[in-house]
Protein backbone atom coordinates (compact mmCIF):
# COMPACT_ATOMS: atom_id res chain seq x y z
CA UNK A 1 0.00 0.00 0.00
CA UNK A 2 2.97 2.15 0.94
CA UNK A 3 4.21 1.84 -2.92
CA UNK A 4 0.91 2.69 -4.64
CA UNK A 5 0.40 5.87 -2.22
CA UNK A 6 4.17 6.99 -3.17
CA UNK A 7 3.19 6.26 -6.78
CA UNK A 8 0.25 7.95 -6.75
CA UNK A 9 1.59 11.41 -4.72
CA UNK A 10 4.91 10.76 -7.23
CA UNK A 11 2.31 11.05 -10.31
CA UNK A 12 0.29 13.87 -8.90
CA UNK A 13 3.82 15.54 -8.17
CA UNK A 14 4.96 15.33 -11.76
CA UNK A 15 1.43 16.76 -13.23
CA UNK A 16 1.62 19.82 -10.75
CA UNK A 17 5.17 20.81 -11.92
CA UNK A 18 4.03 20.03 -15.65
CA UNK A 19 0.58 22.33 -14.88
CA UNK A 20 3.59 24.69 -14.05
CA UNK A 21 5.85 24.55 -16.30
CA UNK A 22 2.51 25.19 -18.83
CA UNK A 23 1.47 27.78 -17.20
CA UNK A 24 4.68 29.72 -17.67
CA UNK A 25 5.15 29.24 -21.18
CA UNK A 26 1.47 30.36 -21.17
CA UNK A 27 1.83 33.39 -19.75
CA UNK A 28 4.93 34.12 -21.75
CA UNK A 29 3.36 33.58 -25.01
CA UNK A 30 -0.09 35.49 -23.75
CA UNK A 31 1.89 38.79 -23.11
CA UNK A 32 3.72 38.38 -26.46
CA UNK A 33 0.36 38.20 -28.49
CA UNK A 34 -1.28 40.69 -26.30
CA UNK A 35 1.59 43.56 -26.61
CA UNK A 36 2.59 42.92 -30.07
CA UNK A 37 -1.20 42.98 -31.30
CA UNK A 38 -3.27 44.43 -29.46
CA UNK A 39 -2.47 48.05 -30.87
CA UNK A 40 -5.08 49.57 -32.90
CA UNK A 41 -7.36 46.57 -31.87
CA UNK A 42 -10.89 46.06 -30.77
CA UNK A 43 -11.12 45.27 -26.80
CA UNK A 44 -11.31 41.81 -25.86
CA UNK A 45 -14.26 41.37 -23.69
CA UNK A 46 -12.03 38.53 -21.64
CA UNK A 47 -8.62 36.84 -22.16
CA UNK A 48 -9.01 33.36 -20.28
CA UNK A 49 -6.17 31.36 -20.00
CA UNK A 50 -5.84 27.46 -18.72
CA UNK A 51 -2.93 25.07 -18.04
CA UNK A 52 -3.24 21.53 -17.15
CA UNK A 53 -0.70 19.17 -17.16
CA UNK A 54 -1.64 18.19 -20.47
CA UNK A 55 -1.78 21.19 -22.29
CA UNK A 56 -1.70 25.16 -22.41
CA UNK A 57 -4.35 26.65 -23.78
CA UNK A 58 -5.19 30.80 -24.41
CA UNK A 59 -8.66 31.90 -25.21
CA UNK A 60 -9.38 35.35 -27.28
CA UNK A 61 -13.41 36.82 -26.87
CA UNK A 62 -14.04 39.70 -28.47
CA UNK A 63 -17.20 41.24 -28.55
CA UNK A 64 -18.49 40.25 -32.05
CA UNK A 65 -17.97 38.70 -34.90
CA UNK A 66 -16.28 41.78 -36.77
CA UNK A 67 -13.97 42.42 -34.00
CA UNK A 68 -13.37 38.37 -34.16
CA UNK A 69 -12.53 39.11 -37.70
CA UNK A 70 -10.05 41.92 -36.99
CA UNK A 71 -8.20 40.17 -34.66
CA UNK A 72 -8.06 37.14 -36.68
CA UNK A 73 -6.09 39.28 -39.74
CA UNK A 74 -3.81 40.73 -37.11
CA UNK A 75 -2.86 37.36 -36.01
CA UNK A 76 -2.46 35.86 -39.99
CA UNK A 77 -5.58 33.12 -39.13
CA UNK A 78 -8.73 32.56 -40.50
CA UNK A 79 -12.08 32.60 -39.00
CA UNK A 80 -14.88 30.44 -39.35
CA UNK A 81 -18.50 32.67 -38.94
CA UNK A 82 -21.47 30.34 -38.71
CA UNK A 83 -25.01 31.86 -38.09
CA UNK A 84 -27.62 29.60 -36.79
CA UNK A 85 -31.38 29.34 -35.57
CA UNK A 86 -31.13 30.31 -31.93
CA UNK A 87 -34.90 29.61 -31.39
CA UNK A 88 -37.42 31.89 -30.69
CA UNK A 89 -36.76 34.27 -33.06
CA UNK A 90 -33.21 34.81 -32.72
CA UNK A 91 -30.49 34.01 -34.22
CA UNK A 92 -26.83 33.29 -33.36
CA UNK A 93 -23.76 34.53 -34.86
CA UNK A 94 -20.68 32.76 -34.01
CA UNK A 95 -17.07 33.51 -35.26
CA UNK A 96 -13.87 31.40 -34.11
CA UNK A 97 -10.71 30.64 -34.93
CA UNK A 98 -8.12 28.12 -33.50
CA UNK A 99 -4.42 28.10 -33.82
CA UNK A 100 -1.59 27.03 -32.23
CA UNK A 101 1.36 29.61 -31.20
CA UNK A 102 4.58 28.03 -30.11
CA UNK A 103 2.78 24.47 -28.25
CA UNK A 104 -0.21 26.71 -27.40
CA UNK A 105 -3.65 26.44 -28.58
CA UNK A 106 -4.94 29.90 -28.89
CA UNK A 107 -8.45 30.31 -29.72
CA UNK A 108 -10.74 33.09 -30.82
CA UNK A 109 -14.06 33.32 -30.05
CA UNK A 110 -17.29 34.98 -30.26
CA UNK A 111 -20.97 34.67 -29.91
CA UNK A 112 -23.86 37.22 -30.27
CA UNK A 113 -27.64 36.64 -30.52
CA UNK A 114 -29.54 38.72 -32.28
CA UNK A 115 -33.56 39.09 -32.58
CA UNK A 116 -35.15 38.39 -36.21
CA UNK A 117 -35.66 42.30 -36.48
CA UNK A 118 -31.85 43.33 -35.44
CA UNK A 119 -30.68 40.68 -37.76
CA UNK A 120 -32.65 41.86 -40.56
CA UNK A 121 -31.28 45.37 -39.87
CA UNK A 122 -27.84 44.21 -39.51
CA UNK A 123 -28.15 42.31 -43.02
CA UNK A 124 -29.67 45.63 -44.55
CA UNK A 125 -26.69 47.63 -43.33
CA UNK A 126 -24.10 45.54 -44.79
CA UNK A 127 -26.08 45.24 -48.18
CA UNK A 128 -25.93 49.16 -47.80
CA UNK A 129 -22.01 49.70 -47.27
Amino acid sequence: MTTETTDSITKGMQALAAMETHAAHLSEVAARLLTEHSGGLPELLAVRAEATQDRPHLALQPLDADDAQLWARALNVDVTVRIEDGGENTIVERATAEFTVDGVTVRIGSCQWYSAKQWAERIAEAVAA
